[in-house]
């Protein structure tokens, strides 16, 4: 059995495929590495089989998708294929530091947790900047993993901001992950074009007795024109209201709302602006994310109007609350339910 299996999803990838020996300069080499053509329409299938036979040392894995099936659904069927103590996903046009697999693995086998996550560094033209963990992150992650699985004993403070926000970044390419934990509760990403790495962490961190954090950028992700997070289609929307649907339940099943209410009706708003925004320039897509949006809340019983929000919370009265520990509690609720009545009162405004 492989220390590692690295599963790669591709799609069109002719130009990116050269740089998949950037893998055989790891410092660790005990690794399997999975490659899956989400039904490309380029030679890729064929360049990958060419990459395998020159590669003969390598245990090299190639899977095709019958039909396409996105990068969520793409990364599934690579781990069906898949035999290594730990997972990692990662992108094929992205770059890796090369000691990228062994820290992450070390950092599983010193501490028997069930997730790592390492610093990201983006590259973005010519620009350059790293996204880290910040120390209250790793304190309420600390709390977390003292609860050992069970987030139901946690507050609502701690389990913001390790599953809301800031969270542990939701891409899975920063990930290594226990095969077991992934294949014993069946955790997958959904079929989605767009939310399916936010859907797929929290499964995660839900599942996890254990996380741990690499504070150092090991994972360089290149930002591109054409990255699918900036579609515009309706597509898009679509995928979008489906990833919001898929968390409201996930967060009720594991009986997590009401505590995490508030918290996940501001995530749920901010998000919902921000791709607002991405869609711009086209007012036809932007009028229909509204409108889906609010047959959302309408089907979950999400409020839509600040009316629905407690009088105390509107007026902000978390502004004048001190801000000691005994008040946390309070002065954290009404700070999002205040949040949350701006951004309902901007919705309603757009309408």
């Amino acid at each position: 059995m492989p220390k590692v299996s690295v599963i790669i999803p591709l799609y069109n990838a002719v130009p990116y495929l050269p740089d998949l020996k950037q893998l055989w300069e790891q410092t660790l080499q005990d690794f399997e590495l999975i490659l899956v053509d989400d039904c490309s329409t380029d030679d890729t299938w064929a360049k990958l089989q060419e990459f395998k036979d020159q590669n003969p040392e390598r245990t090299i894995i190639l899977a095709r998708n019958e039909h396409n099936l996105g990068p969520g659904g793409t990364r599934n069927h690579g781990l069906t294929k898949s035999s290594g103590e730990y997972v990692i996903f990662l992108d094929g046009d992205d770059r890796y530091d090369p000691t990228l697999l062994e820290k992450m693995s070390k950092r599983l086998d010193d501490t028997h947790a069930d997730l790592v996550c390492c610093g990201i560094r983006v590259h973005e033209g010519a620009q350059t900047y790293d996204l880290l963990y910040d120390k209250q992150l790793l304190k309420q992650i600390a709390r977390y993993n003292a609860a050992q699985g069970d987030p139901s004993q946690l507050d609502a403070y701690a389990l913001e901001a390790v599953l809301l926000t800031p969270s542990i970044h939701p891409a899975p390419w920063n990930k290594m992950v226990r095969r077991d934990l992934l294949i014993q509760h069946n955790i997958a990403f959904p079929c989605l074009t767009f939310g399916e790495d936010r859907c797929w962490a929290m499964q995660m961190v839900l599942k996890a007795q254990r996380i741990e954090l690499i504070a150092e950028p090991l994972y360089h992700y290149v930002l591109h024109d054409n990255s699918l997070s900036l579609a515009r289609s309706e597509r898009f929307v679509a995928a979008f209201i489906a990833q919001l649907t898929f968390i409201n339940q996930l967060l009720t099943k594991a009986q997590l709302l009401p505590k995490l209410q508030d918290a996940w009706h501001f995530q749920l708003w901010d998000t919902l602006f921000t791709q607002y925004n991405r869609l711009s320039p086209s007012p036809d897509f932007q009028r229909l994310l509204l409108t889906q949006a609010q047959a959302f809340c309408q089907a979950h019983q999400i409020p839509s109007t600040p009316e629905h929000i407690p009088l105390l919370g509107r007026l902000g009265l978390y502004k004048v609350l001190p801000k000691s520990h005994s008040f946390l509690p309070l002065r954290t609720k009404l700070k999002e339910q205040y949040r949350v009545a701006r951004l309902i009162k901007r919705f309603n405004e757009l309408l």
